[in-house]
Protein backbone atom coordinates (compact mmCIF):
# COMPACT_ATOMS: atom_id res chain seq x y z
CA UNK A 1 0.00 0.00 0.00
CA UNK A 2 2.69 2.45 0.51
CA UNK A 3 4.10 1.57 -2.75
CA UNK A 4 1.10 2.70 -4.85
CA UNK A 5 0.69 6.15 -2.25
CA UNK A 6 4.20 6.94 -3.63
CA UNK A 7 3.74 6.00 -7.11
CA UNK A 8 0.54 8.05 -7.01
CA UNK A 9 2.53 11.06 -5.70
CA UNK A 10 5.55 10.86 -7.89
CA UNK A 11 3.36 10.82 -10.77
CA UNK A 12 1.42 13.94 -9.63
CA UNK A 13 4.63 16.19 -9.00
CA UNK A 14 5.92 14.62 -12.34
CA UNK A 15 2.99 16.47 -14.02
CA UNK A 16 3.41 19.88 -11.44
CA UNK A 17 7.02 19.73 -12.72
CA UNK A 18 6.08 20.04 -16.37
CA UNK A 19 3.13 22.42 -16.11
CA UNK A 20 5.84 24.54 -14.13
CA UNK A 21 8.12 24.43 -16.66
CA UNK A 22 5.87 25.24 -19.27
CA UNK A 23 4.30 28.27 -17.46
CA UNK A 24 7.94 29.66 -17.05
CA UNK A 25 8.52 28.98 -20.43
CA UNK A 26 5.45 31.04 -21.38
CA UNK A 27 6.38 34.17 -18.75
CA UNK A 28 10.13 34.11 -20.16
CA UNK A 29 8.59 34.54 -23.35
CA UNK A 30 6.20 36.85 -23.07
CA UNK A 31 8.68 39.11 -21.14
CA UNK A 32 11.37 38.58 -23.97
CA UNK A 33 8.13 39.42 -26.94
CA UNK A 34 7.61 42.92 -24.42
CA UNK A 35 10.98 44.06 -24.38
CA UNK A 36 11.25 43.58 -27.88
CA UNK A 37 8.30 45.92 -28.76
CA UNK A 38 9.85 48.25 -26.50
CA UNK A 39 13.07 48.65 -27.75
CA UNK A 40 11.68 48.25 -31.42
CA UNK A 41 9.37 51.55 -29.97
CA UNK A 42 12.85 53.19 -28.72
CA UNK A 43 14.61 52.69 -32.18
CA UNK A 44 11.40 54.12 -34.18
CA UNK A 45 11.19 57.47 -31.72
CA UNK A 46 15.46 57.45 -32.35
CA UNK A 47 14.80 57.55 -35.51
CA UNK A 48 11.96 59.72 -35.97
CA UNK A 49 11.41 63.67 -36.33
CA UNK A 50 13.28 64.92 -32.83
CA UNK A 51 16.17 63.83 -31.20
CA UNK A 52 16.29 65.94 -28.56
CA UNK A 53 19.08 66.82 -25.68
CA UNK A 54 19.62 68.88 -22.52
CA UNK A 55 22.78 70.46 -21.91
CA UNK A 56 23.35 71.60 -18.29
CA UNK A 57 25.02 75.02 -17.08
CA UNK A 58 24.20 74.62 -13.73
CA UNK A 59 25.33 73.36 -10.71
CA UNK A 60 29.12 72.54 -11.06
CA UNK A 61 28.95 69.28 -10.69
CA UNK A 62 26.81 69.06 -13.85
CA UNK A 63 28.16 71.68 -15.88
CA UNK A 64 28.71 70.44 -19.79
CA UNK A 65 26.89 67.34 -18.96
CA UNK A 66 24.42 66.65 -21.72
CA UNK A 67 21.97 63.68 -21.71
CA UNK A 68 19.79 62.08 -24.92
CA UNK A 69 15.89 62.77 -24.22
CA UNK A 70 13.40 60.08 -24.17
CA UNK A 71 9.94 60.57 -25.73
CA UNK A 72 9.01 61.72 -21.28
CA UNK A 73 11.63 62.82 -18.65
CA UNK A 74 10.42 63.85 -15.34
CA UNK A 75 13.26 65.95 -13.87
CA UNK A 76 13.55 65.77 -9.80
CA UNK A 77 14.89 64.97 -6.62
CA UNK A 78 13.01 61.65 -6.64
CA UNK A 79 15.22 58.42 -7.72
CA UNK A 80 12.33 57.46 -10.04
CA UNK A 81 13.14 60.35 -12.42
CA UNK A 82 14.58 60.01 -15.61
CA UNK A 83 17.21 62.85 -14.93
CA UNK A 84 17.61 61.77 -10.81
CA UNK A 85 18.75 65.50 -9.48
CA UNK A 86 19.86 65.77 -5.49
CA UNK A 87 20.76 68.18 -3.37
CA UNK A 88 18.93 71.45 -5.28
CA UNK A 89 16.26 72.32 -3.73
CA UNK A 90 14.13 70.37 -6.68
CA UNK A 91 10.59 69.15 -5.93
CA UNK A 92 10.28 65.10 -6.41
CA UNK A 93 9.00 65.92 -9.48
CA UNK A 94 9.97 69.31 -10.59
CA UNK A 95 8.88 69.09 -14.19
CA UNK A 96 8.18 66.57 -17.40
CA UNK A 97 9.81 66.71 -20.84
CA UNK A 98 7.15 65.51 -23.18
CA UNK A 99 8.41 64.88 -26.73
CA UNK A 100 5.57 64.49 -29.36
CA UNK A 101 6.15 64.68 -33.58
CA UNK A 102 5.53 67.97 -33.71
CA UNK A 103 7.47 69.61 -30.59
CA UNK A 104 8.45 69.35 -27.03
CA UNK A 105 6.43 70.74 -24.22
CA UNK A 106 7.53 71.02 -20.65
CA UNK A 107 5.05 70.27 -18.28
CA UNK A 108 5.60 72.29 -15.28
CA UNK A 109 5.00 71.10 -11.71
CA UNK A 110 7.05 73.61 -9.62
CA UNK A 111 7.86 76.90 -10.35
CA UNK A 112 10.66 77.02 -13.20
CA UNK A 113 11.76 79.79 -15.11
CA UNK A 114 12.38 79.84 -18.85
CA UNK A 115 14.22 82.15 -20.94
CA UNK A 116 14.36 84.49 -17.74
CA UNK A 117 10.43 84.41 -17.49
CA UNK A 118 8.85 82.39 -14.62
CA UNK A 119 6.52 80.26 -14.67
CA UNK A 120 3.73 78.35 -12.08
CA UNK A 121 2.44 74.80 -11.04
CA UNK A 122 0.19 73.24 -13.45
CA UNK A 123 0.92 74.87 -17.07
CA UNK A 124 2.24 72.95 -20.16
CA UNK A 125 4.25 74.78 -22.25
CA UNK A 126 6.13 74.23 -25.68
CA UNK A 127 9.77 74.16 -25.96
CA UNK A 128 11.92 75.52 -28.79
CA UNK A 129 15.71 74.97 -29.36
CA UNK A 130 17.97 77.14 -27.38
CA UNK A 131 15.53 77.28 -24.43
CA UNK A 132 17.31 78.04 -21.28
CA UNK A 133 15.03 75.86 -18.31
CA UNK A 134 16.55 77.04 -14.98
CA UNK A 135 14.64 74.88 -11.60
CA UNK A 136 16.26 76.49 -8.78
CA UNK A 137 19.84 76.31 -8.91
CA UNK A 138 19.79 73.95 -11.53
CA UNK A 139 19.86 75.44 -15.22
CA UNK A 140 20.30 73.76 -18.36
CA UNK A 141 19.93 74.43 -22.20
CA UNK A 142 17.16 72.21 -24.27
CA UNK A 143 18.05 71.07 -27.68
CA UNK A 144 16.39 69.35 -30.46
CA UNK A 145 17.67 68.63 -34.30
CA UNK A 146 14.88 67.59 -36.83
CA UNK A 147 15.44 64.29 -38.18
CA UNK A 148 17.18 66.15 -41.98
CA UNK A 149 19.97 68.09 -39.72
CA UNK A 150 20.79 64.59 -37.76
CA UNK A 151 21.07 62.80 -40.65
CA UNK A 152 23.36 65.73 -41.94
CA UNK A 153 25.88 65.46 -39.56
CA UNK A 154 26.27 61.54 -40.18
Amino acid sequence: MPSTAYITFASIMRYFFVLAMLYILVRITVQSVREYLSIRRAKYWVDGVFAATVKFIAPEEFENASFELAKKNAIGSSKRCELYIDGCNLEKKHVVLIQKKHGAYLEVRASVKINGKKHGKGEVLPLYDGDKIELNSVAFIFNTRLKEEKNAQN
